[in-house]
C-alpha cells in the first residue's frame, strides 16, 4: 500500500514541480549567489541549516500532497496520511497540516545535528555544491602531440576547465611552452566574474575589500614570491603575443620533446622495461616532456637506485602521490650523442638484472 502511495503521487504532475521549488528554496535559504566557506563561520552553519530545511520542505510536500488530492478509500492508513473525514472541511485540513510542521520540524534538527556532528566542513562545502574555484595547470599547454594545436583560434583546441565554469584560475608556464626556464616566469588567468567577486572571508582574512582578484594579487602573491625582472616579463608577454597572432608556433618547437621521448621510449622496453602509465583513458598516451617506466617487479626506490649505477638519474613515482611501481624519465636534458651511450648501458641493465 506504501509503495502503491508513493508511485501514485510521484506520477501526478503536480509533484513533479516540487522538486525544483525545494531546490530554489534550498537555493534562497542557503544564500549560494554570496557564500563563502571559512570553517566555523555563519556561513557554514547557514548551509547547514539549509539542508535540513530542504529535508523538511520535502517531508511536507508528500504530506500536502496526500491531504489535498483525491485517494481511494482506506489509502488514509498509509504513512503520514490522516482520515478522510477531517480533509471535508478547510479548517480541520488547515489544522491538520499545523500539526505535521511538528515532524517536519524534528527531522529537520535531525538531519541539522547529523550533518553538523559527522561531516567535515571541507567535504560539507563539496557536497552541498557550494562556490568552488577551480585551479587549472596549464603548464604543457597544447603539448598533447597526438593533435596539431599549433594553430591560434582553429580547432582542435586544448581541452580545460574554462569552458564549464568561471570559477577557474589557469596557470601558464613559460618553461615548458617556450623552454623558457631559467626565468622562472609563469602567469596566472582568472575569470572576469571571479576576480571581481567579493568574499566575505577574505575580507575578514586579509583586512581589505575582499575581492577574489585584487587580494589574489596585492595580499597573497605579491608577499609570497619574488617577482620577475621587468625585461623576462616584456619577453614573456612578446612571445605571448606572437603565439596568438600565429608568427611563432610553440608546438612545433616543443615538438622535439616527442620525438626524444618516442626515442628513449624504445630504447627502454627493448630491453625489458615497461610503461607504467600507458593509456590515457582509452588512447595510447602521447609522447612529450616526461614518461614513466617500470622494471619487472622492482619498486619505485629500488628501480631509481639501480639506474644510478648506470648512470640514470629519475625520480621514484610515489615521489609523485602515485600509487604505481616505477620511476619518471625526463627527455630535457637528451642530447643525440646520448642515445648510443644510453642504450648501450640500457643492454647492460637487462643483462645484469
Amino acid at each position: 500500500m506504501i509503495r502503491y502511495e508513493l508511485l501514485r503521487m510521484l506520477r501526478n504532475r503536480k509533484w513533479k514541480y516540487l522538486i525544483p521549488a525545494a531546490l530554489l528554496a534550498y537555493i534562497y535559504i542557503s544564500g549560494v549567489s554570496s557564500f563563502t566557506v571559512t570553517e566555523g563561520s555563519i556561513y557554514q552553519d547557514q548551509q547547514i541549516q539549509a539542508a535540513a530545511c530542504l529535508v523538511s520542505f520535502l517531508f511536507l510536500s508528500i504530506v500536502y500532497q496526500i491531504a489535498w488530492e483525491e485517494e481511494p478509500s482506506l489509502s488514509w492508513q498509509v504513512l503520514l496520511a490522516f482520515p478522510l473525514t477531517c480533509r471535508k472541511s478547510y479548517l480541520c485540513k488547515l489544522c491538520t497540516l499545523l500539526l505535521f510542521q511538528l515532524p517536519a520540524a524534528a527531522i529537520g534538527i535531525g538531519v541539522y545535528a547529523v550533518i553538523q556532528k559527522t561531516i567535515a566542513s571541507p567535504f560539507l562545502t563539496f557536497l552541498l555544491c557550494i562556490h568552488v574555484i577551480v585551479m587549472e595547470d596549464l603548464a604543457y599547454f597544447c603539448m598533447d602531440f597526438r593533435r596539431d594545436m599549433g594553430h591560434p583560434f582553429e580547432p582542435p583546441y586544448p581541452p580545460t576547465v574554462a569552458r564549464y565554469t568561471d570559477n577557474y584560475i589557469l596557470m601558464l608556464s613559460s618553461s615548458k611552452i617556450f623552454s623558457y626556464a631559467g626565468q622562472r616566469m609563469a602567469l596566472a588567468c582568472i575569470s572576469d566574474k571571479l576576480f571581481d567577486r567579493q568574499f566575505p572571508a577574505l575580507a575578514e582574512r586579509y583586512k581589505d575589500a575582499g575581492v577574489f582578484g585584487p587580494t589574489l594579487i596585492a595580499s597573497i602573491l605579491y608577499m609570497i614570491t619574488s617577482g620577475c625582472t621587468a625585461s623576462t616579463q616584456y619577453a614573456y608577454a612578446e612571445m605571448l603575443r606572437l603565439s596568438t597572432e600565429g608568427k611563432i608556433n610553440f608546438v612545433e618547437d616543443t615538438r622535439e620533446y616527442a620525438r626524444r621521448a618516442e626515442r628513449m621510449k624504445k630504447i627502454f622496453t627493448d630491453n625489458g622495461f615497461h610503461i607504467v602509465y600507458d593509456y590515457d583513458a582509452t588512447q595510447v598516451v602521447g609522447d612529450g616532456f616526461f614518461f614513466t617506466i617500470g622494471y619487472g617487479n622492482m619498486t619505485g626506490g629500488e628501480l631509481l637506485r639501480e639506474l644510478l649505477y648506470y648512470g640514470v638519474s629519475s625520480i621514484s613515482l610515489s615521489t609523485t602521490g602515485s600509487e604505481q611501481e616505477g620511476v619518471r624519465a625526463c627527455t630535457s636534458r637528451m642530447r643525440d650523442e646520448l642515445y648510443p651511450v644510453m642504450e648501450e648501458r640500457m643492454r647492460a641493465f637487462h643483462e645484469d638484472h
